[in-house]
């Protein structure tokens, strides 16, 4: 029983370290050490399928990217917020 025990817990720590790995791949990857004090601007880019198709079927070749103005800022949410406490 102890054997079983210890092979899942092996098992959960290697899961958790690819995990891990992959978080700070993703980070690193979305993020930039320049943008860690400014607010976040997201751009999106959509993809126009003119013949109806659900997106996720359609050929890449009848999808055409458009590049779009980003409509929001998101806020940097590492950063303390400073609450007005008196009413």
């Amino acid at each position: 029983e102890v054997v079983s025990l210890r092979l899942t817990v092996e098992k959960e720590r290697a899961t958790n370290e690819s995990l891990k790995r992959m978080k700070l791949d993703f980070v690193e990857a979305v993020c930039r050490p320049s943008d860690s004090i400014s607010p976040k601007t997201v751009t999106h880019k959509v993809l126009i399928d003119d013949s109806h198709v659900n997106a996720a079927n359609a050929p890449p070749k009848v999808q055409e990217t458009v590049k779009q103005e980003p409509k929001f800022v998101l806020p940097d949410l590492n950063l303390l917020v400073e609450e007005d406490l008196s009413y």
